[in-house]
């Protein structure tokens, strides 16, 4: 009796850990003796693992990673506790949205042609793997061309819009780019109307109600009615984020230099920065010549620059690394590093699902 009531006190332990570890956000992973580490918001460890060889992005509590053996790579999906729940068998494999992954087959030995299909996260083909370009599921569409259209599809495989000869791209605020066989851009709606007419040369998706735009190698932004509401005198530019952009210049040999302007194209900062974050919860990160810092609105500095590198803020801590005391982790607000991480060999940031310093 006593060891059964031992056994059962175990497993309500084990199924407790489980649960907890779900629960938990994860924040970091890093590279280190061999062995990828996995961190969440606290800084405590989730899990060890030293099975897998790279880590590729993190969504719907499934972190996607990359493991090769002798006899291939492949594309495999942990849950929060290290377990692998998820190996698709496929040349590759997208994050996940909206519970369906993207993913694609090589039909060539030189593995330069593809065949694109959709599955669920039971690993489930949902939508056939024959399609010749497909985009990841947005605003519960995705665009896809095959031998006979170009258009998009639900979740269901169902064909909602076809575009005839038309290229397209991700849905975004309700508006897609194409471009017609003049290699001109436009957008359509969800009803798969041309509402902005294909007049540009090149155009990225909506983002707070503006749209990047380029015409004769300079980019501006147009609203959603298609109004140049700043014109193109820029080389470079970044989407909005919280009514600000970064737009830049190239100097003579090519070099950017970034500035933060406003909705109206009001200048909030000088050419100054040579690396930028987009904004994020009121702040910045940007690099002058050498060092990364934080500037807030004001385009006025709040965390001097002192960084090797950093990130944007979410959730109250960002990012950063200092080279020559040699420390990083996740900062506050105030600069403080709040969550340390001992020296490593790469480090992946799950929240944005990018590579960091």
């Amino acid at each position: 009796m006593v060891y059964f009531i031992i056994i059962i006190f175990s497993f309500s332990l084990f199924f407790q850990a489980e649960i907890e570890a779900k629960n938990r956000e994860p924040i970091l992973a890093y590279l280190s003796g061999g062995v990828w580490h996995f961190i969440d918001d606290e800084g405590n460890l989730l899990f060890e693992s030293n099975k897998i060889d790279e880590v590729l992005g993190f969504s719907e509590g499934l972190i996607r990673v990359l493991v090769k053996d002798e006899k291939k790579i492949q594309v495999k999906f942990l849950d929060l506790t290290g377990k692998i729940v998820l190996e698709p068998d496929f040349d590759y494999a997208y994050d996940f949205k909206d519970g369906i992954a993207m993913v694609f087959n090589f039909t060539d030995k030189r593995q330069t042609d593809k065949k694109f299909g959709f599955i669920n996260k039971q690993g489930d083909l949902i939508i056939p793997c024959n399609l010749n370009d497909a985009s990841q599921f947005s605003e519960g569409l995705a665009y896809f061309s095959s031998e006979e259209y170009h258009g998009y599809i639900d979740i269901t495989g169902k064909i909602k819009i076809n575009l005839g000869e038309y290229a397209g791209f991700a849905f975004s605020e309700g508006f897609a780019a194409v471009n017609n066989n003049k290699f001109q851009f436009g957008f359509i709606n969800k009803n798969g109307e041309l509402v902005i007419d294909f007049k540009f040369d090149e155009v990225g998706n909506f983002k707070e109600g503006f749209a990047k735009f380029n015409r004769d190698n300079k980019f501006g932004f147009i609203d959603k009615t298609g109004n140049e509401r700043i014109p193109a005198n820029f080389d470079i530019v970044r989407n909005f984020s919280e009514g600000l952009a970064f737009v830049g210049l190239y100097d003579i040999n090519f070099r950017t230099y970034w500035a933060a302007i406003d909705t109206n194209g009001k200048y909030l900062t000088r050419h100054i920065f040579t690396r930028v974050q987009d904004y994020s919860e009121g702040l910045a990160a940007v690099r002058d010549s050498t060092d990364w810092g934080y500037i807030n609105k004001n385009g006025e500095y709040v965390i001097n620059q002192r960084y090797f590198f950093a990130d944007s803020f979410k959730d109250g801590i960002a990012w950063a690394s200092e080279k020559k005391r040699k420390e990083a982790g996740f900062i506050d607000k105030e600069g403080n590093f709040i969550i340390k991480i001992p020296e490593f060999d790469r480090a992946f940031e799950l929240r944005f699902n990018r590579r960091v310093y």
